[in-house]
């Protein structure tokens, strides 16, 4: 069956300033939750100066050894200027090219896809959303010689891996893989200008430093991904993929959900191998006990100061996932959590959802109820 996947305008700004009144919600649902078996991925935004227009980035073919270039994109119009991704994006009067800040391999075909202020869906039913988290890692930007921390830099932004992602599959394993793969080899950055320094435990952390995708195709099966910088002369970037179990619904308000991790990649858990090592040369982790990814690589929401020295926000991520995880599933009664991390990853739907049901819960999740 087809997958059929609700979108609403992309959300990657403003994840947990102190001034913030709404957030960007993701959202996963496995096929078997749903009335026809379609999965469903998606997300709203609270960005109010994005390029919203909506194309159609059209399927190409390479000659073997060609290169790929990459580019950093933004939300405001236009978010892109240049040739190879259709007509749309041709420069008009007063508009000049984009430059790359680098270039990697291409694939010999790509698929083509949809595209708004972030990539949506591809022609063979795969489809995305995405919500922007704090992290406590980052790259640096690529030709930033301002930035002196001793980190890895990244090339492959926010927009760009999602690119990829549509370009080159047709199943969301392989999407997930894909960007784990790709974020290791060239390195992760947030959306340029998005990052916030931030502070928990008198620590130094990073609002909209990490991403988080939800990613669903047509038979029915759907991921979360969660990705963020790396550690020098360990991996360019940490990252972590949980399948959605069957008839499951998922996840992510602007911060990170997947929990502990097993020693070695599953069928239901992929992950960077050295994600263990690089949480330890951070800092992060003591080595001991179970590696919970999202309680090491993200500062805990009720302490966390962003910006640094201003007053946490704890509820911003957790009543979201409280209140739309209690309307698919409200027999369980599930108690409130201050802390997100302390939520189940996600929850089994009591009564099967349409796309209309999936359209109510981007709507209830904007209006904050």
């Amino acid at each position: 069956m087809w997958c059929l996947l609700a979108f609403l305008p992309v959300c990657f700004v403003a994840a947990e300033y102190a001034d913030e009144k709404i957030g960007c919600t993701a959202i996963a649902v496995d096929g078997a939750a749903t009335v026809d078996g379609s999965a469903f991925a998606g997300m709203n935004a609270d960005a109010n100066n994005a390029d919203y227009r909506l194309t159609y980035v059209p399927a190409k073919s390479s000659a073997e050894g060609s290169m790929r270039e990459v580019f950093t994109f933004d939300l405001a119009y236009p978010r892109f200027v240049g040739y190879g991704r259709g007509d749309f994006y041709h420069p008009q009067p007063g508009q000049s090219l984009r430059v790359p800040v680098g270039h990697i391999p291409e694939a010999k075909s790509t698929y083509g896809y949809y595209e708004a202020t972030e990539p949506l869906i591809n022609d063979q039913g795969l489809g995305m959303g995405e919500s922007s988290c704090s992290a406590m890692l980052v790259n640096k930007f690529a030709g930033d010689d301002k930035d002196t921390r001793d980190v890895p830099t990244g090339m492959l932004d926010t927009v760009t891996l999602m690119q990829l992602a549509l370009e080159r599959c047709a199943t969301s394993r392989c999407a997930v893989e894909l960007m784990g793969s790709m974020s290791e080899a060239f390195g992760f950055v947030p959306t340029p200008g998005e990052p916030v320094v931030a502070s928990v435990s008198g620590r130094t952390a990073w609002d909209d430093a990490g991403e988080a995708y939800t990613v669903a195709d047509k038979s029915g099966e759907t991921w979360v991904f969660h990705v963020l910088g790396g550690v020098q002369g360990i991996t360019k970037s940490v990252w972590a993929a949980q399948k959605v179990p069957r008839g499951h619904f998922a996840m992510v308000a602007n911060d990170f959900t997947i929990a502990e991790l097993p020693e070695e990649p599953n069928e239901e858990y992929l992950f960077n191998k050295h994600s263990r090592r690089a949480a330890i040369a951070a800092r992060l982790w003591d080595g001991k006990g179970a590696f919970h990814f999202s309680k090491v690589f993200v500062p805990a929401p009720p302490i966390f100061e962003s910006p640094k020295g201003t007053t946490p926000i704890p509820l911003y991520a957790s009543l979201r996932r409280w209140g739309l995880m209690n309307l698919v599933a409200p027999s369980l009664k599930l108690k409130f959590k201050m802390n997100n991390q302390d939520y189940p990853f996600s929850v089994k739907v009591e009564k099967k959802l349409s796309h209309r049901d999936v359209m109510g819960f981007f709507q209830v999740s904007l209006s904050g109820h």
